[in-house]
């Protein structure tokens, strides 16, 4: 619930589940829509956030060290 909060995801119930939401620009366009994902998808997503930013990391501290 912490890193969903920090990812800007508030919790709402829609039709009895449970669903976390947050307001996004797709590209190309100013208009923030809400899109919101189950508590699986969201896992999934935070992991792959988390991984995403670990090989970044790694980059750069490869670019670093030459």
């Amino acid at each position: 619930m912490r890193q969903a909060r920090r990812a800007g995801y508030a919790m709402k119930q829609k039709s009895g589940n449970y669903f976390f939401c947050k307001e996004e620009a797709n590209t190309g366009t100013r208009l923030p829509q809400e899109h919101c994902v189950d508590a699986d998808a969201l896992a999934l997503t935070l992991e792959r956030q988390e991984r995403d930013k670990d090989a970044i990391r790694q980059m750069g501290e490869g670019l670093s060290s030459k």
